[in-house]
């Protein structure tokens, strides 16, 4: 007789979910964190409990990118504020979420309300990067794209400005008659 064996605990995520433009949208910390939340889901209560610290201790990076993961998770509808945590109680207490892929416990639990099927991309537009390598959604804005670091609107080489009078006359030879580095004095 085989012996029916408990399946292992695993992450599922379907083809529509994968395929629709929130998760789409996501960055991939946040799909990371999505991982995780529905890693801890037990399959019986939709209440995950998620701090700040345990999604940076979960992503491994620092505390700016698990709360920009967090915000894009709840924005785009794949999780939902149930519970805020805080430091008011006797014991502190992370914040707790719901899964919206999963039935939710003020509701009358026969179906999931799926949010993030919902969401639609506002007011973006697609932009190459300058590598080639991936695309990268934008916010549209009416002012052009900033220009990267160190380069300004004249060119690098352009005049440069004199110096105590010098111009851009060369000398070999320093004030006083004492000679440059690696000059001979005549």
């Amino acid at each position: 007789m085989s012996k029916k064996r408990r399946a292992e605990a695993h992450v599922r995520l379907y083809r529509h979910e994968l395929e629709c433009e929130a998760y789409r949208s996501l960055s991939t910390d946040a799909r990371a964190l999505l991982v995780e939340f529905r890693a801890l889901y037990d399959g019986r209560e939709n209440r995950v409990h998620m701090s700040i610290r345990e999604a940076m201790r979960r992503l491994g990076v620092g505390r700016w990118r698990a709360e920009k993961a967090l915000y894009e998770l709840s924005d785009r509808g794949f999780i939902r504020l149930m519970e805020p945590g805080g430091f008011s109680r006797k014991v502190r207490h992370a914040t707790v979420y719901a899964l919206t892929n999963e039935p939710l416990e003020d509701r009358d639990g026969a179906t999931a309300p799926k949010d993030f099927m919902r969401w639609h991309q506002k007011s973006t537009v697609l932009v190459a990067s300058t590598d080639g390598v991936s695309d990268q959604h934008r916010e549209h804005s009416e002012k052009p794209q900033k220009a990267p670091h160190g380069v300004g609107d004249q060119h690098r080489n352009g005049p440069k400005p004199e110096t105590h009078g010098v111009g851009d006359q060369h000398t070999d030879r320093l004030p006083g008659g004492l000679p440059a580095a690696g000059g001979m004095k005549t």
